[in-house]
């Protein structure tokens, strides 16, 4: 099969992971497009790479009991804000250190979807079992992933669906389950399915300490319900089926999964096969390896078109080039500053993603954070030659080549190698992968 070659292999790099290094970009050039799809989905990991916090085995009690235990509110609040901090630390340089970049970015993609908020949450060890439950179900079943987000203890308190009980129903998950969650807005349901669904949820709640799924029998409405169409004593695991066998279901996740990885439409035909795929079998594995083959995915008018993430250009900062940070949490502080403060979403909806992440403002943060890349220690930095693989004279040239997927703004293209790293980083084309 034939070499992609390097320009192929920046841009799956770039697409599925947050860019590559020079020798990350050189190995995958000698594969096929083909071989580069197949490594990284057989590369997906279920597990995280890295070593989180300590504290994550050792859960806190009840706010409440905690706040007697340490008799002071502002304590509380203060170990909370550390424990918040250290977990987005840890998530960020995951995602630096980890030998699956598409894991994180798949992951990252559903924290976006299946959205909470440390704000409301407010139990950071809870936030993090849910981040391994995420890249447990990133590319797996989204039948078992649903059921799944459906007992997890940050989405129970998010929603509130620990106060959905039989005589006072609460709406929020049955709606965000069927609006942004399965179905999409107005996709085949009622505000009549809404309420008879929130039924079927009452008495779903969890252990406060260990974050356990409890179901509280006496909570839960056991009367007849009629959701879709189908009548019964359903129970909440009832409706997730109910709605996965709408012909509505399927749409909304494969157009988001697309848009994820290729900025051009998606033609009518390959979505309805991806559709019918999905819909059958409910595997996200193939469907995001359908994705990454398809021939729009490499075609010359899906490249440099996609704004990165805050998170894509802060991490991929640090990995690219290689950054030796004396303190990983001025990630968190870049990523808060640029306006994805991971694990805490702005709101129900998510982030909302391309252009929407660039106005005059961010880019001008955004150049700030880049101007002072070249103060800290890196490969690219300390030898720049050793970095990139390439003679001292072919430097510049070279590193245009590897940073930007297409020539910088600033200057003619047919003399990229007048240009350092620096000002390749402050290049408007760097925020684009």
């Amino acid at each position: 099969m034939r070499a992609m070659g390097f320009e192929d292999a920046r841009h799956f790099l770039s697409r599925t992971g947050f860019g590559g290094t020079p020798a990350e970009i050189r190995q995958l050039a000698s594969k096929s497009r083909a071989q580069a799809v197949v490594e990284a989905i057989d590369g997906l990991k279920l597990q995280p790479h890295t070593k989180p916090p300590e504290w994550v085995h050792k859960p806190l009690p009840p706010r409440r009991k905690l706040k007697m235990l340490m008799g002071d509110k502002k304590a509380v609040q203060m170990l909370l804000r550390t424990r918040a901090i250290d977990l987005k630390t840890w998530w960020l340089d995951e995602m630096v250190q980890t030998p699956s970049a598409l894991t994180e970015r798949l992951t990252l993609f559903w924290h976006n979807h299946f959205v909470t908020s440390m704000q409301k949450v407010r139990r950071p060890v809870f936030l993090y079992q849910q981040n391994r439950m995420l890249r447990e179900h990133a590319a797996g079943n989204f039948r078992d992933f649903v059921h799944a987000v459906s007992k997890d203890a940050a989405m129970i308190l998010y929603l509130d669906t620990q106060q959905n009980r039989r005589k006072s129903p609460n709406e929020n998950f049955a709606r965000e389950l069927m609006e942004l969650f399965t179905l999409g807005e107005g996709a085949g349901y009622t505000e009549r399915d809404i309420k008879e669904a929130a039924r079927a949820f009452t008495g779903w709640s969890t252990q406060k300490l260990t974050g356990e799924f409890k179901f509280r029998r006496f909570q839960h409405d056991s009367g007849s319900k009629t959701v879709l169409g189908t009548t019964g004593d359903l129970s909440g695991g009832d409706v997730i089926e109910i709605i996965l066998k709408r012909r509505e279901f399927g749409p909304m996740i494969v157009e988001k999964l697309w848009a994820e990885f290729i900025t051009t439409p998606i033609p009518t035909e390959q979505r309805r096969k991806l559709v019918n795929g999905f819909r059958r079998d409910f595997e996200i594995r193939p469907l995001v390896s359908a994705i990454l083959s398809s021939k729009e995915f490499w075609a010359d008018a899906n490249r440099g078109t996609r704004v990165k993430s805050p998170v894509e250009f802060v991490v991929g900062l640090v990995r690219v080039l290689g950054l030796r940070l004396e303190n990983p949490k001025l990630m968190v502080k870049a990523c808060r500053d640029l306006g994805q403060d991971v694990f805490s979403p702005p709101n129900v909806k998510g982030w909302k993603q391309g252009p929407a992440w660039i106005d005059a403002s961010s880019l001008l943060r955004r150049q700030l954070i880049a101007s002072r890349v070249r103060q800290l220690d890196s490969t690219a930095a300390d030898d720049p030659a050793a970095w990139l693989g390439v003679p001292t004279a072919q430097v510049r040239s070279e590193c245009a080549r590897v940073l930007l997927p297409s020539p910088p703004v600033q200057t003619d293209s047919a003399n990229l190698g007048q240009y350092e790293l620096g000002e390749l980083l402050l290049d408007p084309v760097f925020q684009l992968a």
